[in-house]
């Protein structure tokens, strides 16, 4: 291509990359990569069984044959569920919800009376960042908070509510009021009348057709269509009382005559506070995928814009922003992104002393990332952390593929570098690809990063091909080269001296990685031969310690001294969680109290803590989340220790205290068992006996004490305490009723909350008893039930048992989910044997429909997988350089000196107590590829000079590849070193960043001895 049109061209999609640049989706963590949909739906006073067999089930059937789905879970909790759709890869999001929809309006008429209508939404497999809101607004005002409550939802909501990005915003801190008849049994019996008829009654005085419920926030909402025009709109409690009712013998008598009527704020369904204090507050949310900077920023316009039409004395500011976080980090990404390009930079410029040069560096930079920018917009990529991590080690390699070409164009037949610099590339790039052949949990976090260094290395080889030798003038006479005489130097003489000892340096080279004997067992059955040598007693306390420190290498010291304390590390502010539950039937009111005590103790330490945010959802489920403004990076660790001690003044309390360091517990048997087995079947009943089979194989083993075999898959779902009727039939059918006859008596002891009735504008009616507090359970067992015309002793004909029932049902595509746990007294790998033995006979006993898996830990399938696919990626990048070289043998010589540069990943991991972590994993992926580059150029110019100078020693013939390529491979590995230097500030405290940066550099550092030393041994013969 000529120079002029193919600089225009790239400048010009450069800038319009530079354009696109404000469009793109920003966001700390990552977000969705698979669309999923989540079905949520309520129903008050249903229990878990109920709640899966009439509302999840039907749910669930219906859509199993919507196509595009490829997974369906769901929970049924008390008094709610919820079904999540897992969609398949390439399937319209839009389109199946709408059909999902549809399946929904079909099916609600047949659900039960009194549930809210499905609410649908876009979510991820990992709530918790969606769970959070992302702006806080505090509204005040001259009116009590009630008032307040009602302005918000009625006045604000509807103004904020439309907003890209936006998923809802939800109103905590008030409630709206509602009417309380408080029945009195006495003076309705004497009426002839039942809770049933005064409600009927009521219910065809306000006359409407209800369509059902829909849920704004935590709130529902009744919809309905009016059918008797003319409703009083504001009711005092002298009209309720005035209301006529039609008594069975069709006497009128008054509403007042039989209840009191009066107005109250309805029972507390939850709680939210921020710094202990309680207003109305407007919690704003985000979708999945929306840019999270950009919604705050609307959003926040938006608000202001409506400050000047409030009411005189409201005011509404803005209490908390969660994106302020977001924008530190990335503020402080930026700063050294921006120096490690200021270090590349002057690094060319003091290695080529040329402003010329350092101009055109600077100039296929920007080009190169205006290119990249625009193919982010074009395929959607969202800059999250890693994609951040993938620009930043992009530098590098975008630089040094500059650097390798301005180099080769200073000399003649320099267009000869371009399949060298290709083929490198295209090595990194094939270790990177295995990425997306990650599970979803993994892939979901290295995604966009390997779709950014994708795009951007792709980017950098057509810089590098088309735009630096548009800028950079050719030296003359480029088609002849002059061989000059190869140099009979100290290097060429110790290649020499390597290639002559080269089965010395071979064994050097493996006892430096290590041979992993430690890995193998203490003895192996039915192999005598085995258990006298390795496996003998004297092997294993004299010889076996001595031989594993000697022989085991970096290998043995990366291991144990690193591997064993790896994980996954979440990339988030430091936070420290105090989750809390009370019993089965302590009300929300009660953990509220005990919330409000933890907060106090908190407000003592003063500036020491930043914000303390509490939520109250149930009895059983307070949480508070605790974060800390910098500097004092010792205090969260103290501070929890302070609260695990305050915690233990609560009796009956369950804590669960994490966030910094090692979780806490204080509840009886602290962390999850030992062993974990998921068990799933098509039915309860069936599934409730395979585990017990399960637990019986497991107990035959002495170490084995206890199984659970219902074990709960989160720590708040405990089992819970519930009174179920048992009824005694063949009586009932002796005296001629049936079950439903005692229903309407049962009435007088409902002390549920729920709304019977809804007025204009949703008001609602509570219809309940004046003395609810005397109806419990032994006025149950000893009540006279009126049924017709004669009492009933309720005792006769019914029993009150109390029977432990799951907090929560699993389900995966419509199968039953159990967790069995148990513990094993002795050491995991035995352990684990036992285990896998009663697998094996349990399976083989199990019908269709039923089966029994092992749960894993996460950062230890993590390990292995990435651990398979490195060893995919050495593949590809072997056919790579095979096909690049048209050889075997180098292609082979090459990737076997990949784990070579790992031992300086091992050394950098071990000798600088580098923590290792998600970022520790990446980086093995990246010197897998990058430390190829190096080797391929030095074999594509020892290839050439094999071909020019015919039968010249091959030892003078590589340290003259050597000479003539070392300085590009330094410059390369120095570039990417000072490029990555910057991320090593933030200490091994820093999540992700400083174990790739480390691991990155003491890799690639490695390498350079790799291709000095160790290469002649590979790719020199003897002659």
């Amino acid at each position: 291509m000529k120079p002029f049109p193919t600089l225009l061209l790239l400048t010009a999609l450069a800038v319009l990359g530079y354009l696109l640049l404000p469009r793109l989706s920003v966001r700390w963590q990552p977000g969705v990569t698979g669309a999923t949909l989540r079905v949520d739906y309520g129903w008050p006073g249903a229990g878990p069984e109920a709640v899966e067999q009439q509302i999840t089930a039907p749910l669930e059937g219906a859509f199993a044959l919507v196509r595009g789905v490829q997974e369906i879970r769901s929970v049924s909790r008390q008094g709610s569920g919820y079904i999540r759709l897992q969609l398949e890869e390439g399937t319209d999001a839009d389109f199946l919800r709408f059909r999902v929809a549809s399946q929904v309006r079909r099916l609600y008429p047949k659900l039960p009376i009194g549930i809210t209508y499905p609410r649908l939404s876009y979510t991820t497999p990992d709530d918790e960042e969606y769970d959070t809101p992302v702006l806080t607004y505090a509204l005040s005002g001259p009116v009590d908070a009630t008032a307040l409550y009602r302005y918000a939802t009625d006045r604000l909501l509807p103004q904020l509510s439309l907003q890209e990005g936006l998923a809802r915003t939800e109103v905590t801190g008030g409630n709206r009021l509602q009417w309380r008849i408080a029945l009195d049994p006495a003076r309705i019996a004497v009426a002839g009348l039942t809770v049933g008829e005064v409600r009927t009654r009521l219910g065809e005085h306000f006359a409407r057709s209800g369509l059902g419920f829909v849920v704004d926030g935590n709130n529902p909402v009744y919809a309905y269509r009016q059918d008797a025009p003319g409703e009083a709109v504001a009711l005092t409690p002298g009209d309720w009382e005035a209301l006529p009712l039609v008594g069975r013998s069709g006497k009128v008598i008054r509403l007042g005559e039989l209840a009191r009527v009066y107005r109250e704020p309805p029972p507390a369904r939850g709680y939210y506070r921020i710094n202990g204090e309680t207003s109305v507050r407007l919690l704003v949310y985000a979708t999945p995928d929306a840019n999270r900077l950009r919604l705050a920023d609307e959003y926040g316009t938006r608000v202001r814009a409506l400050e000047g039409s409030l009411l005189p004395g409201y005011h509404l500011r803005l209490e908390d922003d969660a994106t302020e976080y977001l924008r530190e980090e990335l503020r402080r990404t930026r700063n050294r992104t921006l120096l490690s390009m200021g270090i590349l930079l002057v690094f060319v410029l003091l290695a080529y002393q040329s402003l010329r040069r350092l101009l055109v560096v600077t100039f296929a930079l920007a080009v190169n990332l205006g290119l990249a920018f625009l193919l982010y917009w074009l395929l959607g990529v969202e800059l999250n952390l890693y994609a951040f991590a993938g620009i930043a080690v992009s530098f590098g390699i975008m630089i040094d593929n500059v650097i390798i070409m301005l180099d080769a164009l200073r000399r003649p037949g320099g267009s000869r570098v371009g399949p060298a610099i290709a083929g490198a590339t295209l090595t990194t790039l094939a270790s990177l690809s295995v990425i997306f052949l990650l599970s979803a949990e993994l892939r979901a976090q290295l995604y966009e990063l390997a779709r950014v260094m994708t795009i951007n290395l792709s980017t950098s080889v057509a810089v590098a091909l088309l735009l630096v030798p548009a800028l950079t003038p050719r030296p003359d006479n480029t088609d002849t080269e002059r061989l000059p005489p190869i140099a009979d130097n100290g290097y060429s003489r110790l290649v020499a001296a390597l290639v002559r000892y080269r089965k010395t340096v071979l064994v050097a080279t493996i006892l430096a990685f290590g041979l992993p004997l430690w890995m193998l067992p203490n003895r192996v059955d039915d192999w005598p031969l085995y258990n006298r040598t390795l496996g003998s007693p004297y092997y294993h306390d004299v010889l076996r310690p001595h031989v594993n420190r000697w022989l085991g290498g970096s290998f043995r010291l990366f291991t144990h001294y690193v591997y064993a304390g790896s994980g996954y590390r979440p990339p988030e502010e430091t936070k420290l969680y105090v989750n809390a539950a009370l019993p089965e039937g302590a009300t929300v009111d009660q953990l509220n109290d005990v919330l409000l005590l933890v907060e106090k103790y908190l407000a003592g330490f003063g500036g020491r803590i930043d914000r303390y945010t509490s939520r109250v959802n149930s009895g059983q489920y307070g949480a508070m989340e605790i974060t800390f403004p910098e500097g004092n990076a010792a205090f969260p660790f103290r501070l929890k220790n302070e609260l695990t001690a305050f915690a233990t003044n609560f009796g009956g309390v369950k804590w669960n205290i994490y966030g910094v360091g090692q979780g806490f517990s204080n509840a009886s048997g602290g962390g999850s068992a030992g062993f974990r087995v998921e068990m799933r079947g098509y039915n309860q009943s069936g599934l409730d006996r395979h585990a017990g089979r399960l637990a019986e194989l497991l107990l035959n083993h002495p170490r084995v004490q206890e199984v659970d075999t219902n074990a709960n898959l989160n720590w708040w779902e405990r089992d819970r305490a519930e009174y179920r009727l048992d009824f005694d039939r063949r009586e009932l059918a002796r005296r001629g009723l049936a079950v439903n006859s005692l229903r309407q008596a049962l009435e007088w002891f409902d002390r549920s909350n729920q709304a019977d009735l809804y007025l204009a504008g949703g008001e609602p009616v509570a219809i309940t008893t004046r003395d609810a507090g005397d109806y419990d359970r032994w006025r149950l067992e000893n009540w006279s039930v009126p049924v017709d015309t004669f009492a009933l002793a309720f005792a006769s004909v019914a029993r009150l048992k109390k029977a432990m029932a799951p907090q929560a049902l699993h389900k995966i595509d419509q199968q039953y989910l159990r967790m069995v746990e148990f513990e094993y007294l002795g050491s995991p790998e035995f352990g684990g044997r036992h285990l896998n033995a009663c697998l094996d006979t349990l399976r083989a006993e199990l019908p269709l429909g039923f089966s029994a898996e092992r749960n894993h830990y996460r950062q230890r399938l993590a390990a292995g997988e990435m651990s398979y696919l490195m060893g995919l990626a050495v593949i590809l990048i072997f056919f790579i350089c095979a096909l690049l070289f048209e050889s075997l043998g180098q292609a082979l010589g090459i990737v076997l000196l990949i784990p070579v540069s790992c031992i300086g990943v091992f050394l950098t991991f071990y000798g600088f107590d580098v923590r290792l972590d998600q970022g520790g994993y990446t980086s093995f992926l990246l010197v897998a590829g990058l430390a190829v580059n190096g080797l391929i150029l030095v074999l594509s110019e020892y290839n050439y000079l094999r071909r020019a100078y015919g039968g010249h020693a091959g030892a003078g013939l590589y340290a003259e590849a050597v000479r003539r390529k070392i300085t590009p491979i330094l410059l390369t590995v120095v570039s990417t070193a000072a490029g990555l230097a910057p991320f090593l500030f933030g200490g091994r405290q820093e999540v992700f960043w400083h174990a790739l940066a480390a691991g990155t550099i003491g890799g690639l550092a490695f390498s350079v001895l790799v291709i000095v030393a160790i290469g002649p041994v590979f790719f020199v013969g003897r002659r």
